[in-house]
């Protein structure tokens, strides 16, 4: 059984109800990575720019200090993101959205998905600075 698509939706729905105690009404908003822009530019400039006003910008890097885990965390995150073109194209997603056997829609949106995520290239583990981006880029699968 394929549950990589279920489990995602489901990922991303507990995510925004969390956020919903926090905020009520709030939505996670999205990046649609197939329109000209970004496919020109990549990332969104809000994720990738050092600095937000005159503080160090966490979408784009944060600061893990975690001495006393094991192994012990303390160093930045980092992002080396892909060019554009690595993205997947409207015309890939739209092969997706025409397969009507299960199977062959969620391995096909899976391969969509690990495109963007390599395009990302960014340090997975701790994710505090990448969650904005994550979250953005999954909204749209």
């Amino acid at each position: 059984m394929q549950l990589f698509l279920p489990w995602h939706r489901a990922y991303l729905y507990n995510f925004e109800m969390a956020m919903r105690d926090r905020v009520p009404g709030v939505t996670l908003p999205w990046w649609d990575w197939t329109l000209r822009p970004p496919r020109q530019s990549g990332i969104p400039s809000v994720f990738a720019v050092p600095k937000a006003g005159n503080q160090p910008n966490p979408l784009a890097t944060f600061r893990i200090n975690l001495p006393n885990t094991n192994p012990s965390l303390v160093r930045n995150t980092k992002r080396h993101p892909g060019v554009p073109d690595d993205l997947p194209t409207q015309s890939q997603v739209d092969d997706v959205l025409s397969r009507t056997d299960w199977n062959d829609f969620t391995d096909a949106i899976e391969d969509v998905h690990d495109a963007c995520t390599v395009g990302f290239r960014a340090t997975w583990e701790w994710l505090a600075p990448r969650l904005s981006i994550l979250y953005s880029g999954h909204i749209m699968r």
